[in-house]
């Protein structure tokens, strides 16, 4: 295994979390890409669909930090499962 695998398999959510949080002005979607390990047409996809808040400035897309913070804890929140009666 070489040393970016290993680095890899040691982030955390938590750890691309606290890197965004930290970041105080707009992203590109490649760097938000890039931080989280993400194609940037899945970025986008979730732009189209309102699920990832974003905004245009001139002809690039950028996103609000806290914005993709916001999307990172949805994505990590466990939902429970619905409980079905048996009769």
């Amino acid at each position: 295994m070489n040393d970016r695998n290993s680095r890899i398999d040691e982030v955390t959510p938590f750890d691309l979390i606290s890197e965004l949080s930290s970041r105080r002005k707009a992203l590109t979607v490649m760097e938000v890409a890039a931080i989280l390990d993400l194609s940037k047409q899945t970025l986008y996809d979730q732009i189209k669909r309102g699920k990832l808040k974003a905004f245009q400035c001139g002809t690039s897309v950028r996103l609000n930090p806290s914005d993709v913070v916001d999307w990172c804890r949805t994505m990590y929140t466990v939902q429970p499962r619905s409980v079905r009666r048996v009769a």
